[in-house]
């Protein structure tokens, strides 16, 4: 998503190539599918369509239909829907919205609507996989999110040369240009949001000392801000209800330093060797350690080979 980036930088007049290198990758993922058998998804539109011609066909023309609502669904999204401040649920209650939910499938599955365009199961998990990273199986997870297909494959898969941790330091490099002042350490670690006589955040509390503000604003994690940094009446929601929710999984990961270069991956790679359905019911419907896990793997060092560490030599860096 460039233009999540671009837009970003250019409300404060500045671009996005002044503060990170984006390189677009191509492949941008592969895929290994049933008996670890490889495939790589092109970048280019035309050789995606060609991929889905030989795969099923009729390939090409449902997946330019597939991409068309994609591609309106992402637009109306973006303009609309991520906007909105998300105060209040009666925010997206009026008459255009309502209409708009039904063109933007929020009562369909990601699943189901991937299967009423495609049949080969390798198409399937194509257009299938994005939206696990949404904390939820395809089957549970409205269609609406196949705006994901299209910001994947039309808008493409972006990487920031040096790692992911570029992005935030471009954020705090920009801040620090307009006079933001950066006050980092355990000894200014929050441990109290002050909340006035009319239920507005007046200030922060820390270790050494309180800083007020008129505004305040939260992105640590939610339950963290409302059970350990707010009085219990200034909480949106008490534990009960926080018990109540069911949270999305975390994951299990591994830093890697291979002594060799690693031939048979590309940057992203995504295992589906095993049974989707099986491995979403494990860990959503039935938690427990999958018994049959996918997973996926990066390759960053592919890319940019700066982020593997130098000394002792290592060939290959990649998270599991």
């Amino acid at each position: 998503m460039p233009d999540v980036f671009d837009n970003f930088f250019a409300s404060f007049g500045r671009k996005t190539s002044e503060f990170l290198t984006l390189k677009r990758l191509d492949p941008p993922y592969r895929l290994f599918l049933a008996d670890g058998r490889p495939l790589d998804v092109p970048d280019k539109i035309p050789e995606v369509e060609a991929l889905f011609e030989r795969l099923q066909p009729g390939g090409r023309s449902r997946f330019r239909e597939f991409m068309a609502q994609a591609k309106y669904k992402y637009q109306v999204s973006m303009a609309d829907y991520v906007q909105r401040p998300s105060l209040h649920l009666l925010e997206f209650f009026d008459l255009r919205m309502l209409r708009e939910a039904f063109r933007l499938h929020m009562f369909q599955s990601q699943a189901a609507h991937v299967r009423s365009f495609f049949t080969h199961p390798d198409l399937v998990t194509i257009m299938e996989w994005p939206v696990l990273f949404l904390g939820g199986a395809p089957k549970n997870i409205p269609a609406m999110y196949s705006m994901m297909n299209y910001a994947a494959i039309e808008l493409g898969t972006w990487f920031p040369m040096g790692g992911m941790g570029m992005v935030p330091l471009a954020m705090k490099k920009l801040a620090l240009s307009l006079g933001v002042e950066f006050c980092l350490g355990d000894e200014h670690a929050a441990t109290r949001i002050a909340v006035d006589a009319s239920g507005h955040a007046t200030g922060v509390e820390t270790k050494s000392g309180a800083l007020w503000a008129d505004y305040i604003v939260g992105a640590a994690d939610y339950h963290h801000i409302e059970a350990d940094l707010l009085d219990g009446k200034s909480r949106n929601m008490s534990e009960a209800q926080w018990d109540s929710f069911v949270m999305s999984p975390s994951s299990l990961l591994f830093f890697l330093g291979v002594s060799r270069r690693l031939s048979n991956l590309r940057h992203h790679n995504l295992f589906f060797d095993e049974d989707l359905d099986k491995h979403a019911t494990e860990i959503y419907e039935k938690p427990r350690w999958p018994s049959r896990p996918l997973f996926y793997a990066c390759l960053q060092s592919l890319s940019d080979p700066s982020c593997a560490p130098q000394v002792p030599p290592v060939c290959s860096f990649l998270f599991v």
